[in-house]
């Protein structure tokens, strides 16, 4: 109400009472609501064609609709998928899933409604015991890493040999089929770093788990702190050493992640921290 019309009603009858001038109030109020409602209701015709509606809605145990969970990239639940490079098929059930991607689809398609982004992926290269990884592997590699792309995925990532506790594999590989393979993983690891969340440390042992290794390599603590350092020489400076657990000279955990940064500085200060730390317990890295 303005001013002006104010001192009228004052000047005419008095001074209104409180009741009143709220009553005056409310009738403004009410007008200026009603122009901003009918702004409001104007705004999907005036940008009709330029906003897209996406309903999102989280899940819950009891939940009877609960199929349509947000997607929750780089986190929450994973999928676990086992690739034989050499055999270009599923470790565990080879016939059921004989192709490199089969059971990676199957499982995607199985938890859609659970919106998993990431999968917890073994690539096994015990076919290459004794030799060079040969172009195929990285092929077989490629088409697997090709299906995340196009799936929207990313790999928490681990190299492994032996699928089976306490030695009871026929054959696995010495560290020098690991140093070889290490090598050779590099710069193939730097150009598949987007779909790439995590290098864990693998390689040694039953799963990759730095336990029950044919040439019980993981006994020596001195071959621990030689293979870890050459984990961290492999992933380059596209990763960085993201959780790592060393107490005394020896390394006391199975798994140490390698995440991908995204940030110049935090790229610089995580791989300098892990050289410092590799410096202080491990011998001279052999290659470059």
């Amino acid at each position: 109400m303005s001013k002006c019309r104010l001192m009228r009603i004052i000047t005419h009858y008095g001074t209104p009472s409180p009741l009143f001038i709220s009553y005056l109030i409310l009738i403004n109020m009410r007008k200026f609501n009603l122009t901003i409602l009918f702004l409001l209701a104007l705004l999907p015709v005036l940008f009709a064609g330029q906003t897209t509606r996406i309903r999102y809605r989280g899940i819950y145990a009891d939940d009877p609709n609960g199929t349509a969970g947000i997607y929750n990239p780089e986190r929450g639940f994973r999928l676990e998928i086992a690739v034989d490079i050499a055999k270009k098929c599923d470790v565990w059930k080879p016939q059921e899933y004989p192709g490199i991607t089969d059971y990676l689809e199957s499982e995607i398609n199985k938890y859609a409604c659970d919106s998993v982004s990431l999968v917890q992926t073994y690539f096994y290269l015990h076919g290459y015991i004794g030799r060079q990884l040969p172009p195929e592997a990285f092929a077989t590699m490629d088409v697997y890493f090709n299906k995340l792309r196009q799936l929207g995925k990313k790999a928490l990532l681990r190299f492994a040999y032996e699928t089976e506790p306490m030695g009871t594999v026929s054959s696995g590989p010495t560290m020098e089929d690991m140093f070889r393979h290490m090598k050779q993983l590099k710069p193939y690891l730097e150009k598949n770093k987007d779909v790439i969340l995590a290098l864990q440390a693998g390689f040694i042992g039953a799963w990759g788990e730095w336990h029950s290794s044919k040439h019980n390599i993981e006994s020596s603590d001195a071959n621990k702190r030689i293979i870890l350092e050459k984990i961290c020489r492999m992933t380059a400076f596209s990763f960085f050493a993201s959780r790592s657990i060393i107490s005394g000279i020896g390394v006391r955990c199975a798994v140490i992640s390698f995440s991908i940064s995204r940030s110049a500085s935090s790229m610089a200060s995580a791989a300098a921290a892990a050289k410092n730390a590799a410096s202080a317990l491990l011998p001279p890295w052999p290659w470059r």
